[in-house]
């Protein structure tokens, strides 16, 4: 048991150490609770306000509304390397923490660089087991725009899942990550590989999303095999280079051309005069 409790506390430790990307960030959603004359009491941004007393809530969906889905987004600004998102869902307290695993149930989180949501990666679907209503996920990718989005269309869903009447209301989402672009690791202070595409790695381990022209492997710190060059090693030398060998970036023969070749890829004529 005490072993549990303490692979629970590094766990959080270690969530908590990336830095807080969406604290203070604009959010929309798809709906409001109507709630004139305080629309404030439940705005999109109050789920990062840094308050759990300040929630979100969107009109209800379900089977009694016309309402069938719901989403609320926040925006980070800018493209980022994320680590996890936390979602704590409003607990009205024990009487009624089954009817909020219940609302919260089947939702989904999305990742993009648009707000075009099929144009995302999905980070988290939950199903068929409800979710605790502070929830937590590993989702270590990179994007603009985080969505948090639900449906209760009618079809059937698992055991504890609340159809009917289903409010949505969040009252923090803290997606953790790194601010600084190039870096990573949980105080975001190691720098990304040099050759890494648009300096992007892995948040945890650094190894790179991708590699510039000319390098390969995990953290893109090889050349291209002989013989080849640029992007992703996959531009064969010119057969008209001297060995057969050229510049692993952009393809200049490395040792000269063959006789009767010219240029820096060898690929132009020489005039020969007899």
């Amino acid at each position: 048991m005490e072993f549990l409790i303490l692979l629970l506390f590094m766990h959080t430790f270690s969530t908590n150490a990336y830095d807080n990307l969406s604290e203070g960030r604009s959010c929309i959603q798809s709906s409001t609770w109507t709630c004139v004359p305080s629309c404030h009491l439940y705005a999109a941004n109050n789920a990062v306000d840094g308050d759990m007393n300040t929630c979100m809530r969107s009109k209800p969906i379900g089977s009694s509304f016309p309402d069938k889905t719901v989403w609320w987004r926040v925006d980070l600004g800018d493209i980022k390397s994320i680590y996890s998102i936390r979602i704590q869902f409003r607990d009205y307290g024990k009487q009624y923490y089954h009817r909020q695993r219940g609302r919260l149930g089947g939702f989904s989180l999305y990742i993009s660089n648009t707000t075009e949501i099929q144009w995302s990666n999905i980070c988290y679907r939950n199903g068929p087991e409800l979710p605790p209503l502070d929830f937590i996920n590993i989702c270590t990718i990179y994007g603009r725009y985080v969505t948090f989005y639900n449906e209760r269309n009618g079809t059937t869903y698992p055991t504890g899942y609340e159809t009917s009447i289903v409010l949505t209301e969040l009252c923090e989402v803290i997606v953790t990550g790194c601010h600084k672009d190039g870096f990573y690791g949980q105080n975001c202070d190691l720098t990304c590989p040099l050759h890494c595409q648009d300096r992007r790695c892995h948040i945890t381990n650094g190894t790179c999303l991708g590699c510039t022209a000319g390098w390969i492997g995990e953290f893109c710190n090889k050349t291209c095999n002989e013989g080849w060059y640029g992007d992703k090693c996959s531009r064969h030398c010119s057969f008209n280079c001297q060995r057969g060998v050229c510049h692993n970036v952009h393809g200049e023969c490395s040792y000269g051309c063959k006789p009767g070749w010219k240029g820096s890829n060898c690929s132009q004529l020489q005039c020969v005069y007899t």
